[in-house]
């Protein structure tokens, strides 16, 4: 990663477990307007084993690290240098690492942003209505954190008022590409083309990783409909995908790599539909102009923290159980749909885009420095 400061020394040291394709503009813009040292303690192999291909065009430094289940203890000494005014580290209250860097960061003179969900994904429900005391205990040490989303913000602005914070607002490289793109000229025409015949088309567009994702959701909501009036495109392959050999109005297209194809499925669907474990792909989905219907957050049905980019009846639908997400689909009109669609594309243009998730990024950083002055 080369700075654009020309030789001047990286001033902040960022710790992630591995650096996926997806982060590569974000650590790129931030490396433009601040130099930084990227490092890493999991192998490309750890990444490829999850779906996910390696960044290529951004430097990451390795950490030597100890894994003892879901515990993490990495070499925080190359972290010691004087060189780094602020560290960037995870917000896990798993990594002994983080907390001894976070008790040290005085003597060591470092401020440290804490960079994570905020929350437990897998027990959102019940921590949103009251921070376990470890975590605030975590945050309470830090100088600032990075949240992924204005809701964690917010969470966090009530329990520990003092925290200085910002949301990120999420996203991936390539919101500014997909929301240039428009087919809908084309769209009876690639109907033909890949043989979709219904005339209201959902989309799913995810990795089929594990049963969080709801897929048994999908599957009962695509037999319940109408088969000759509504289909569902499937983009994506996993251990937990199930046989929609089973629903004549399912066109599976698996893993899709080319750029041009994904372009002209969505295209030709109406909506996103992901029942559970809604993330980036909501990202993905609403700067295609697509509304994203999907199910309430509730203890068996989990969301990452990209759900809460979803306004029901705004840019999406969030249905209570299986009933009203039919009920809903059969009701909606062209108009409405278009319209939900439009405030999708909206949402993502004003807020989702990769230049935004950097400039809020630099800005925290800046204020660190800021303080590192005073």
């Amino acid at each position: 990663m080369k700075s654009s400061k020309g030789s001047a020394k990286p001033c902040v040291a960022i710790v992630q477990p591995l650096v996926p394709h997806y982060r590569e503009d974000f650590f790129a813009g931030l490396n433009s307007a601040i130099p930084i040292d990227l490092y890493g303690y999991e192998s490309e192999f750890q990444l490829v084993k999850r779906g996910l291909a390696p960044a290529c065009t951004v430097n990451v430094k390795p950490l030597r690290a100890l894994q003892i289940g879901s515990f993490v203890a990495y070499d925080i000494l190359p972290l010691f240098s004087r060189q780094y005014s602020v560290l960037v580290l995870m917000g896990s209250v798993r990594q002994p690492s983080t907390w001894l860097l976070l008790v040290l960061k005085r003597i060591i003179r470092k401020k440290v942003i804490l960079w994570g969900h905020g929350i437990s994904i897998n027990r959102y429900v019940s921590h949103q209505k009251g921070m376990p005391l470890i975590y605030k205990l975590l945050y309470g040490l830090a100088d600032a954190a990075w949240f992924y989303t204005e809701n964690e913000r917010a969470i966090w602005s009530r329990t520990l008022p003092r925290l200085k914070s910002v949301a990120l607002s999420n996203t991936v490289s390539g919101v500014e590409r997909i929301l240039a793109v428009d087919l809908s000229h084309r769209r009876d025409a690639l109907r033909a083309k890949y043989g979709i015949t219904t005339t209201k088309n959902l989309i799913f567009c995810a990795r089929f990783s594990g049963t969080h994702r709801r897929p048994d959701l999908l599957l009962k909501t695509m037999k319940t409909l109408d088969p000759k009036h509504f289909g569902l495109i499937i983009i994506g392959n996993g251990s937990a995908k199930p046989d929609f050999s089973v629903c004549p109005n399912v066109y599976d297209f698996g893993a899709v790599y080319d750029g041009t194809i994904k372009d002209e499925l969505f295209a030709v669907a109406d909506i996103y539909f992901q029942p559970g474990w809604l993330g980036l792909s909501a990202v993905e989905a609403m700067a295609y102009g697509k509304p994203v219907f999907t199910f309430k957050r509730s203890a068996s049905v989990r969301h990452g923290v990209e759900y809460g980019y979803v306004e029901s009846g705004v840019n999406g639908y969030i249905a209570h159980d299986e009933v009203d997400m039919v009920q809903k689909l059969m009701a909606l009109s062209d108009d409405e749909i278009a319209s939900l669609g439009a405030n999708a594309r909206n949402y993502a243009a004003n807020n989702l885009t990769m230049n935004h998730m950097i400039d809020t990024a630099v800005g925290l950083l800046r204020q660190m420095f800021d303080r590192c002055k005073a």
